[in-house]
């Protein structure tokens, strides 16, 4: 079996690439420091993928169980893929239904990434705490320019509609009329100056103004 997993523009949801493996996907995936993306799978054997961010190219693959020399069992990693400071991915496996081993793998990564991904209502540390937030849709996590060319802000999403706008920064988190809002944004004009709000104003749906308020 192989199934596939995708890499997407943040801002405009357009496919950059996709990438097969082998079993389905287990959890999700660490984004390291130096842009190489791991993927834990399972199936008849078990990888761990490290993929290039930028291009999707598989760049190694560990067989984590299905041969001899390899975990004699099938990894256990929670939601999210567990990467430490120094770039080791570390990980439990089990046998006959019981935890034994607690295993890393070195990579060329030095930590994760400077980013959001993957949160999933987990602290940043990968410990499987609960007592975060949820990680920001993309759409409000991404640092975002305001007049400066045709990828900011204001220029960008002007002619979009209302449905891309719900799949990139989420539902609104207040209104004023024909505008949605949303907060905890880092935007910066071409002066410099820092906005934390965005203001989207629609016409029949479609998006017909972008402002900003500190």
């Amino acid at each position: 079996m192989t199934t596939r997993s995708y890499a997407l523009d943040g801002k405009t949801g357009a496919k950059k690439w996709e990438f097969k493996t082998e079993g389905y996907a287990y959890s999700s995936p660490a984004i390291g420091s130096d842009d190489t993306v791991y993927i834990q799978t399972r199936g008849s054997r078990n990888w761990l993928y490290a993929v290039n961010g930028s291009n999707g190219k598989e760049k190694w693959k560990f067989l984590l169980w299905g041969q001899k020399g390899t975990t004699r069992g099938w990894s256990s990693w929670g939601p999210d893929l567990t990467m430490m400071r120094g770039g080791a991915i570390c990980f439990v496996y089990k046998h006959n239904y019981k935890f034994d081993h607690f295993c890393a793998i070195r990579t060329d990564s030095k930590g994760l990434a400077k980013s959001s991904w993957p949160m999933n209502g987990r602290n940043s540390q990968r410990t499987f705490s609960v007592s975060e937030a949820k990680p920001l849709p993309p759409g409000i996590a991404y640092n975002w320019t305001a007049g400066v060319d045709q990828n900011s802000l204001d220029r960008f999403y002007v002619g979009k509609t209302q449905a891309q706008v719900l799949q990139f920064f989420g539902k609104p988190l207040k209104t004023q009329g024909d505008f949605w809002g949303y907060t905890n944004m880092n935007i910066t004009d071409a002066a410099g100056n820092k906005f934390t709000t965005a203001w989207f104003g629609f016409t029949n749906g479609v998006v017909k103004q972008v402002r900003f308020d500190k």
